[in-house]
């Protein structure tokens, strides 16, 4: 933030100007006094001319104040960070080389996984996880089956996690200034959160508007179990986005045309229809805003080789 301002004193009230000066600091300062980890520098320039004929003193003062704003951030994500996962594992790295602490609570299912959020911890990130089995992910589906919930909603609940999570924000040291949440399947830990009276700010990262991925999958899916499944899920899934467009302080996704979506789904949602018998979920405002956050590449990893390349040559893949 640069402030540039002009002033006429006398030489016998220059007392006076620096009681001004002093006082437009801290005006400025106190604007960013919310920040809770907030460190700043700035810099004082003088240019003063002298007026012989006026006996005036003139001058220009230019302060620049340069705010670094370091938070202390919970990413919850309801799977391991991988370098296949790549939003989520550009994101916990790079705000924790933007200098943020950054509290990662996720779930993991194999070694490898586990060896990959060690690899997050030794570049500063603390990890917060809790393991998700196969036969524990088949029976939160089980459980969701005679619910309104979509499946997938369901899915990555494990309450070791949720334990983790609340004696956490028991420790003095756990004094986090926003949470992070990211997917579908992570937004039950986020209307947990939002119901323990935390006074935090929640940010959900949808990533995909779902819903939508199923209307398109419902229509040109080539497995018919699919699109029994897409259309199962479909009407569920649709009130559950909409409902969670409208329960956080702001809400990404990675495309223009998933906000569209998302958007469209959080504007056909009336308070009636909103309505359960669990708190959490009853609408408290108009639809967040809903921003775009596209997923980035980390081009330090993902450098052209030396090798000479292969001309006119296309490669195909298929998922495994």
């Amino acid at each position: 933030m640069d402030i540039a301002f002009g002033l006429e004193r006398s030489e016998d009230g220059f007392d006076d100007l620096l009681f001004f000066i002093w006082r437009k600091l801290l005006d400025c300062l106190d604007e960013f006094f919310y920040f809770t980890h907030t460190s700043f520098s700035f810099t004082l320039h003088f240019s003063i001319d002298y007026r012989s004929q006026q006996l005036a003193l003139s001058t220009t003062i230019c302060l620049r104040l340069m705010f670094t704003v370091h938070m202390n951030i919970l990413f919850l994500v309801p799977y391991t960070p991988t370098l296949i996962r790549t939003r989520p594992h550009n994101l916990v790295r790079g705000l924790s080389r933007r200098g943020h602490a950054v509290t990662l609570a996720t779930l993991w299912e194999n070694e490898q996984e586990r060896a990959a959020l060690a690899e997050l911890e030794r570049e500063g990130i603390r990890v917060l996880s809790a393991r998700l089995t196969k036969p524990r992910a088949l029976w939160n589906m089980l459980r969701a089956l005679p619910t309104t919930a979509p499946l997938q909603s369901a899915y990555c609940w494990q309450p070791e996690l949720a334990r983790i999570l609340s004696s956490n924000f028991q420790l003095p040291t756990s004094k986090f200034d926003v949470v992070h949440v990211e997917h579908l399947r992570g937004a039950r830990y986020a209307l947990q959160l939002l119901t323990s009276n935390l006074q935090l700010p929640v940010v959900w990262d949808s990533v995909d508007c779902i819903s939508h991925l199923f209307e398109q999958a419902a229509r040109h899916s080539r497995s018919p179990f699919g699109r029994i499944v897409t259309r199962f899920e479909l009407a569920r899934t649709r009130r559950y986005e909409a409902m969670l467009a409208n329960r956080f302080a702001r809400v990404l996704v990675t495309s223009p045309v998933d906000a569209a979506a998302l958007t469209a789904l959080a504007s056909r949602l009336t308070p009636h229809a909103s309505r359960t018998a669990d708190s959490a979920y009853a609408i408290r405002h108009t639809p967040s805003a809903i921003t775009v956050l596209p997923n980035g590449v980390d081009l330090k990893y993902f450098t052209p080789g030396t090798a000479p390349r292969d001309p006119d040559t296309i490669v195909l893949s298929r998922p495994t």
